[in-house]
């Protein structure tokens, strides 16, 4: 069985990484997959989108501009998984280049395992240094235990899958099925813990072996400076998201200690940080993000 994908792609506001980004994925492409491209951009490119895909000989495009309607990636993602017909879904961003034979490789592991209902790959040229993966393994355990960067830093290109709980959201698939069962969380403003959060839910109701790495299913992402968050505002949304993924997730006193731990060490880095850039925003951000994190109303 060969499978036809569904590829979901949101943008906002990068349309010359939007158009790298599309000449690897529609050279992978086969005559049956869709293209779903949710636009959030201040202007459309959809022209230049529908000239790269008639150039490739892609027929199946879904392209919807809706910048006033889409205000965040999540639901982005989930007006892509609506409009989607395959039982594939391949979820991208927009400033990524598709590595040799990524697409193949999707099926392939849809194929070859079963039991994986939702799968990510890894990052090709990521130079994430060995001192910060052993502090940030230090930092993060119990439930916010992450595999992801010693997967990327193992080097590995095998199609043999690394059981995660925590996938990649940008370089991911899931099964169809998968969302009769678990949805996209659109209650909680989620954006950099949004992927970790539903792949969490995912290996929760399917099971330990239902959510896996794939070393072998590899892109490049450039990692566009274009609607990143300043300091203060990146620190007050990353603290602000850990602790309402606790509050959501949390079973017990080692969850307790868990997010306790973590807090404390994202306040050292944030004072460390402070001191490096020799501005106080990433301290304030934190305790921002404290602050919010606590008084949020979580949706469970």
């Amino acid at each position: 069985m060969s499978y036809s994908l569904s590829i979901i792609l949101p943008t906002k506001n990068r349309p010359c990484d939007l158009l790298v980004a599309l000449s690897s994925i529609l050279s992978q492409m086969s005559k049956n997959d869709e293209l779903i491209i949710i636009d959030q951009s201040d202007n459309s490119c959809e022209s230049e989108v529908r000239q790269l895909c008639i150039d490739f000989g892609i027929q199946r495009l879904i392209y919807k501009y809706l910048p006033e309607e889409v205000q965040s990636l999540v639901q982005a993602k989930d007006m892509g998984l609506n409009l989607s017909c395959e039982q594939i879904l391949v979820f991208l961003e927009d400033d990524i280049e598709l590595g040799e034979h990524y697409l193949r490789n999707i099926r392939n592991a849809a194929e070859k395992y079963p039991e994986v209902m939702a799968g990510c790959g890894t990052e090709i040229g990521n130079n994430t240094s060995w001192l910060y993966i052993v502090c940030f393994m230090f930092c993060h355990f119990g439930i916010f235990f992450d595999k992801r960067l010693i997967v990327l830093k193992s080097g590995k290109n095998t199609d043999v899958p690394v059981y995660s709980r925590f996938l990649s959201g940008g370089i991911s698939f899931v099964r169809r099925e998968v969302f009769y069962k678990v949805d996209f969380d659109l209650k909680n403003k989620f954006f950099a813990l949004e992927d970790i959060d539903f792949s969490f839910r995912v290996s929760s109701y399917f099971g330990r072996k239902s959510t896996a790495i794939f070393p072998n299913i590899r892109l490049i992402h450039h990692r566009s400076n274009v609607n990143r968050a300043l300091d203060k505002a990146r620190w007050s949304r990353k603290t602000r998201e850990f602790l309402v993924f606790y509050r959501k997730h949390e079973r017990g006193l080692t969850d307790g200690f868990s997010i306790s731990w973590l807090l404390l060490w994202l306040f050292v880095f944030s004072v460390y940080e402070s001191i490096l850039i020799k501005k106080a925003d990433p301290l304030l951000g934190f305790w921002s993000g404290v602050n919010l994190g606590i008084r949020q109303n979580v949706k469970r």
